[in-house]
């Protein structure tokens, strides 16, 4: 097994997966979980050669917005995803009272701004949770904010590039790549 170093900030717990191995730091030793492989749906529209999303960014939720239906399963999205097509994907799990638990083996396809030419390379949650920030690389380049409905939110002065020469983005002009909450 590969060396994995993690940071810790002073009085949080952190989560991580390594391949297939899910574990808590502090507490919980590594272990193998049954869910081995994901599938991150593509755009919807469309965009020739692209069938399958690239995954770029993904933030866990740990609150109770976000809600989506998987099958049978109705909760709060557990993890977002968000692909350099312009995608944000969002998928979940259901706890059974015997201890297992109902997934599904895909992603279910929230939002699709791959006709505006939007690439998404980030993505973050809110302090509160209700919101998400995307790191738009594409044609729009900049920060959007989508509410827990995934109904895009942003505000066009939000978050003003400090090296933009107009209050609209323009070709060659710097842009995000990433977005992290701390």
């Amino acid at each position: 097994m590969s060396e994995l170093n993690i940071m810790l900030t002073a009085g949080k717990v952190r989560h991580f997966v390594y391949n297939q191995f899910i574990g808590d730091i502090p507490g919980i030793p590594l272990y193998s979980d049954n869910l081995r492989l994901l599938s991150i749906p593509g755009p919807a529209t469309g965009v020739p050669g692209v069938s399958v999303g690239t995954p770029t960014g993904v933030v866990f939720n740990p609150g109770n917005q976000f809600t989506i239906t998987q099958g049978s399963i109705t909760g709060p999205a557990k993890f977002l995803f968000v692909t350099d097509t312009g995608t944000i994907s969002a998928w979940t799990e259901r706890k059974n009272p015997d201890g297992s638990y109902d997934r599904q083996s895909y992603a279910n396809l929230m939002v699709d701004r791959s006709s505006a030419g939007d690439q998404y390379f980030g993505i973050a949650m809110s302090p509160n949770n209700d919101r998400i920030y995307v790191a738009n690389f594409g044609q729009n380049a900049g920060i959007q904010s989508f509410n827990s409905s995934f109904t895009e939110v942003s505000t066009p002065t939000a978050f003003v590039s400090p090296f933009s020469t107009s209050a609209t983005p323009r070709p060659g002009d710097y842009a995000p790549f990433t977005i992290s909450r701390h």
